[in-house]
């Protein structure tokens, strides 16, 4: 069941599942309720799927106000207040792998983070370009940003990755907590962001946990998350 919380002038939209350690799961561009792991995960979690604002059925921000990275933060660790969560582990995949990152990076209440399909050793400025293409390709078929818009406010999405472009291309690699890195071996869109041939591991050199799902490129990572939950779990709950 999805709920909201008012902040100031804005809702925002979440939902809670389950009961144990915290693991908060952004929901923004992918359909997270939907999917059975998450079910999976509530059976040793208690997750929150947390919509910032320009996302899901969150406040869409008019173009007189600015979407920021802070605010997506202040977003997050609002639901998170709300829902009784002192501290708490993050998953997220590809966009919300980077915002899982960026929290992170913000706050000592996250304990660990699995990040999905992002290139954590990449170009954040290659990815900031990725999207303004892709943005803009949507924006010339009017049935698919109609549809897209459903979910997310593009400008929510290009300016947090602007943000992050101005970063060096390892800010979500040296974290203060644990870090699991997942993707698909065969993922053509995360190698396009300038991923070192020994993607794997250059992030074990670096202390990073990784796990790979052999055979799967960006999208079926993601739905073929099932084969991994379980060890993503384990990993989650021996260290968070």
């Amino acid at each position: 069941m999805t709920e909201s919380l008012t902040v100031g002038d804005a809702t925002l939209c979440y939902s809670v599942r389950g009961r144990g350690p915290g693991l908060l799961v952004p929901w923004c561009n992918f359909p997270w309720p939907d999917m059975p792991f998450v079910d999976t995960l509530s059976e040793r979690f208690t997750v929150v799927l947390a919509s910032p604002r320009g996302y899901q059925h969150s406040t869409r921000l008019d173009p007189s106000h600015e979407y920021s990275a802070d605010l997506l933060v202040d977003d997050l660790l609002a639901v998170c207040d709300h829902t009784g969560l002192a501290t708490f582990s993050v998953l997220g995949y590809s966009l919300t792998a980077a915002m899982a990152g960026w929290l992170a990076a913000a706050s000592p209440r996250v304990g660990a983070v699995a990040l999905g399909g992002f290139p954590l050793l990449g170009s954040y400025g290659a990815v900031l370009h990725g999207a303004q293409e892709t943005a803009a390709a949507i924006a010339r078929d009017e049935d698919a940003a109609a549809a897209l818009a459903e979910d997310f406010d593009t400008r929510a999405v290009l300016t947090f990755y602007g943000e992050l472009a101005e970063c060096t291309d390892d800010a979500l690699v040296d974290l203060a907590c644990p870090v699991l890195a997942f993707w698909g071996t065969n993922d053509d869109i995360l190698q396009s962001f300038d991923t070192s041939a020994n993607f794997g591991k250059d992030l074990a050199d670096r202390g990073i946990t990784t796990l790979t799902l052999d055979g799967c490129d960006h999208v079926g990572a993601i739905l073929g998350l099932g084969a991994v939950i379980g060890e993503i779990a384990d990993w989650l709950l021996r260290v968070g």
